[in-house]
C-alpha cells in the first residue's frame, strides 16, 4: 500500500471533523448554552409583562459553593502531586521530579489561574480542558544606527564571551554605522494553558483523549499569527466554514458585548481571522498496516504540517463521570429544574404581595378617572359614590413556603451543597446541638464534593503532571536549576529521571486552617520528640527528618524563607557514640564515683549521730542542774516560812 497524500489525509480529517462530538454545536451546546444561562440568571423566556421577572441562582450558589472547596484543596500549597520512589535508588530521584513538574505549573506557569479556570469548565460545561506544549524562547532583534567605531566597540563588548546569536554591521553614507543584533533571549520551557471547552473536539464514541481515534483543538487565529508559528500561508486562504464565535462562546460574551462576534470579515491581509485546526489522528499513512499518532496543522483544506508523535498534548476531567462517555455531568445539572420551579413559586408570591399592596379594583366603565386610579394617587374622581369596588385578593397560605423548602433539602440531596455543610445555618451550632451531630451533617454534606475533588485528582491532574514530567523527560536541560518549596536552588538531571506511569495525589493537603495545620505540625514534632527520648535517634529519626519538620512549620506560617533560621544538615547521619569497651569502663568509673559518694554521705551520716548523742548528754545535764536548782529553791521557801511562823507565832505559807 502506497502512503497517503495530503488531499486523502485532508478528506480524513474533514471527515472526522464532522462527525466529531464538541460543545461547539449541536445538543452538548445547547445543554452547556442552557447551563450557562442558569448560571448567569438570564430570562427563561416564560417571563409575563406586567409580572415578576425575578430568578432564583441555584445553579451560580451550587458552582460557587463547591469552587472554594475545590481551590482550599489543590491549589492553596505549593505542592500537589508526588512521585512514589520505585525502589531505593530512586528516592533521590522521584523527590527532585516532584519537586520539578509542581515548580513548572506553580511558579512557571500561573498555576492558580489555569486550574481556577480548568475546575469552573468543568463545573460550569461539564468538562474542562487544558493542553501542554512545549515552547522554544523567541528570537529577538535589536537595531542600533548611527554608532560611531567606538560606540561598536563597547556594544560589541558588552555582548559578552557567552554571546549566542548573530551582528550584522552595515557602514551608512556619512561613515557611521548600523549594528543588527539578533538573539534568542529566555528559555525553551512547559506552558500549561486553558482551552475553552466549544473549541475541543473528540471522535464518536471515544472516552479517553490519549485512546481516541481523533481530537482536536480548532480556535480562532490571524493569518499573522498561523505564519509567527512557522507555516507558510496565502492571506486568502478559504477555511470553509463561519469564524463567527459558537453559540457558547456568544453566550458567554453577550452581557458585556452587544452582537459578540470573532469575525473580521472586514479585515484583509494578515489580520484576516480564520478556524486554525490542530488535530490528532490516528492512521496508517504510510501503508504498514498499523495506524499510528499523527499531529495535523490545517486550515480548511490545506494541511500545513504533520508530524508523527507519542501522544496528544491535551487533559480533561469532568467533575461527574458518566460510564462509557467522555462528557460526563456536573452537580449544577440537576438543580436547573429546582432553579425553576422556585423561581415560578417566588415570583407567584411577589405578584400576589403585589396585589395586597396595591390592591384590585372594580369599576363602573365611564363614570371614573382611569389616569387616577393607576395612578395610586390619593384622589380617584367619579361621577358617584360605589363606582369603584375594591375586589378581594387572596393571600397564599404557608404551602408556597413548604414547596420552597422542599426543593431546598431537594437540592441538597442532589448536590451535598448545603447551609449546614457550610457552616452558614447557626441552627446546627446552637448549644443544645451536640458537636457530633453538627459534625456528621457537614461530613455528610461534604462527600459528595470530596468524590468531585477525587475526581479532578486522578482525572485530571494526574493526566497533567505525567504530562509536564514527560516533557521535562524529553526537553529539559540538564542543570537547569529550579527554586524549591523550602526556598533552595537545585539542578535537575532528567538522564537520571525514570519513564514515570503513577504517581500519588495529595488530595487534602491545603485542606483545613493554618492552625489546623500548625497543630497537626506540633502533633507531629511530639511524636518525634517521644521516639528519640526512647533511644530512636539514628534509626527511626534522621537529622533530615527534624530539618524536613522545621521547614514544614516556617512553610504553614506562611514564609517561604526557612532557610534564614534552619541550616540543612550536610550529613543525614547521627554522630556514633563510644565502643563498647569504653561504655563499660565509662560505668566503671561511674560505678566507683558513686561508692565513694555512698562512703562521703555515711561519714555525714556517722558524724551527725555523734554530734546528736553529745547535744543529748548536754541537755540531760542542763536538765539534772535545773532539778537541783528547784530543789534549793524549796528548801529556801521552807527555811522562810518557818522562820516567819516563829516570829509572828501563827502559821504563814510564803509563795503561791
Amino acid at each position: 500500500m502506497s502512503d497517503m497524500t495530503d488531499e486523502e489525509i485532508v478528506s480524513l480529517l474533514q471527515n472526522e471533523d464532522g462527525r466529531s462530538v464538541g460543545a461547539h454545536d449541536g445538543l452538548l451546546a445547547e445543554q452547556i448554552e442552557d447551563l450557562n444561562d442558569y448560571y448567569h440568571g438570564k430570562p427563561y423566556g416564560n417571563e409575563v409583562q406586567g409580572k415578576s421577572k425575578f430568578i432564583t441562582r441555584e445553579v451560580y450558589e451550587t458552582v460557587e459553593s463547591i469552587m472554594p472547596y475545590l481551590m482550599k484543596i489543590f491549589f492553596s500549597s505549593d505542592k500537589a502531586v508526588i512521585f512514589d520512589p520505585e525502589d531505593e535508588d530512586d528516592i533521590k530521584s522521584s523527590e527532585q521530579e516532584t519537586e520539578y513538574v509542581n515548580w513548572v505549573f506553580y511558579r512557571d506557569n500561573p498555576g492558580f489561574k489555569i486550574g481556577y479556570q480548568w475546575i469552573k469548565d468543568g463545573l460550569m460545561n461539564k468538562v474542562g480542558y487544558v493542553k501542554a506544549v512545549r515552547e522554544t524562547a523567541e528570537p529577538t532583534v535589536d537595531t542600533y544606527e548611527n554608532q560611531t567605531e567606538d560606540q561598536v566597540g563597547m556594544l560589541l563588548s558588552d555582548l559578552g564571551e557567552d554571546f549566542e546569536g548573530n551582528v550584522q554591521l552595515v557602514e551608512q553614507d556619512d561613515g557611521l554605522v548600523t549594528v543588527t543584533v539578533s538573539k534568542v533571549e529566555g528559555r525553551d520551557h512547559t506552558v500549561v494553558s486553558n482551552i475553552p471547552t466549544e473549541e475541543m473536539r473528540i471522535s464518536e464514541g471515544d472516552i479517553y483523549i490519549k485512546d481516541a481515534r481523533y481530537v482536536a483543538h480548532v480556535g480562532p487565529r490571524t493569518i499573522s499569527d498561523i505564519r509567527a508559528m512557522g507555516f507558510e500561508i496565502d492571506d486568502d486562504v478559504s477555511d470553509y466554514g463561519d469564524i463567527g464565535a459558537s453559540t457558547v462562546k456568544q453566550d458567554r460574551h453577550d452581557d458585556i458585548y452587544e452582537g459578540f462576534n470573532c469575525s473580521s470579515d472586514d479585515d484583509l491581509g494578515p489580520m484576516r481571522v480564520v478556524n486554525l485546526h490542530e488535530e490528532y489522528m490516528r492512521v496508517d499513512r504510510n501503508g504498514d498496516g498499523i495506524a499510528e499518532l499523527w499531529q495535523f496543522f490545517r486550515v480548511g483544506d490545506e494541511l500545513l504540517d504533520a508530524n508523527e508523535v507519542s501522544e496528544a498534548p491535551f487533559h480533561s476531567w469532568s467533575p461527574i463521570i458518566v460510564p462509557h462517555r467522555h462528557v460526563g455531568s456536573t452537580p449544577a445539572d440537576p438543580v436547573m429544574d429546582i432553579q425553576l420551579l422556585k423561581s415560578k413559586v417566588t415570583r407567584n408570591l411577589l405578584d400576589n404581595q403585589e396585589l395586597i399592596n396595591t390592591g384590585k379594583f372594580g369599576v363602573v366603565d365611564g363614570q371614573v378617572n382611569l389616569d387616577d386610579l393607576i395612578s395610586g394617587g390619593n384622589i380617584v374622581r367619579m361621577n358617584f359614590q360605589g363606582a369603584v369596588d375594591s375586589l378581594p385578593t387572596p393571600q397564599l397560605d404557608q404551602s408556597a413556603f413548604q414547596v420552597l423548602g422542599y426543593a431546598d433539602s431537594l437540592a441538597e440531596r442532589r448536590t451535598g451543597v448545603s447551609e449546614r455543610g457550610q457552616g452558614l445555618d447557626p441552627k446546627m451550632f446552637n448549644s443544645n446541638t451536640a458537636a457530633s451531630t453538627a459534625e456528621l451533617a457537614m461530613s455528610s454534606a461534604e462527600q459528595k464534593n470530596e468524590l468531585v475533588a477525587r475526581v479532578f485528582a486522578e482525572d485530571g491532574l494526574k493526566s497533567l503532571f505525567l504530562g509536564i514530567h514527560r516533557l521535562g523527560l524529553q526537553h529539559e536541560k540538564p542543570n537547569n536549576k529550579i527554586r524549591t518549596n523550602n526556598g533552595e536552588f537545585v539542578a535537575i538531571n532528567p538522564n537520571e529521571w525514570r519513564n514515570r506511569y503513577d504517581m500519588s495525589v495529595t488530595v487534602g493537603i491545603g485542606n483545613g486552617s493554618k492552625n489546623q495545620q500548625m497543630l497537626q505540625m506540633q502533633q507531629i514534632e511530639q511524636t518525634m520528640q517521644s521516639i528519640v527520648a526512647a533511644g530512636g535517634l539514628g534509626t527511626i529519626i534522621m537529622p533530615d527528618n527534624v530539618w524536613n519538620l522545621a521547614m514544614e512549620k516556617t512553610k504553614v506560617s506562611g514564609r517561604r524563607d526557612g532557610n534564614l533560621f534552619f541550616t540543612k544538615p550536610e550529613e543525614n547521619t547521627v554522630p556514633e557514640g563510644p565502643s563498647m569497651d569504653e561504655q563499660i569502663k565509662m560505668k566503671e568509673v561511674q560505678v566507683k564515683e558513686m561508692q565513694v559518694a555512698v562512703q562521703a554521705q555515711n561519714m555525714e551520716i556517722k558524724r551527725a549521730d555523734l554530734a546528736l548523742k553529745e547535744r543529748q548528754i548536754e541537755l540531760e545535764e542542763e536538765l539534772a542542774q535545773l532539778k537541783e536548782r528547784i530543789h534549793l529553791d524549796e528548801n529556801e521557801f521552807k527555811i522562810a516560812e518557818l522562820q516567819l511562823e516563829a516570829s509572828q507565832k501563827r502559821a504563814v505559807k510564803v509563795g503561791d
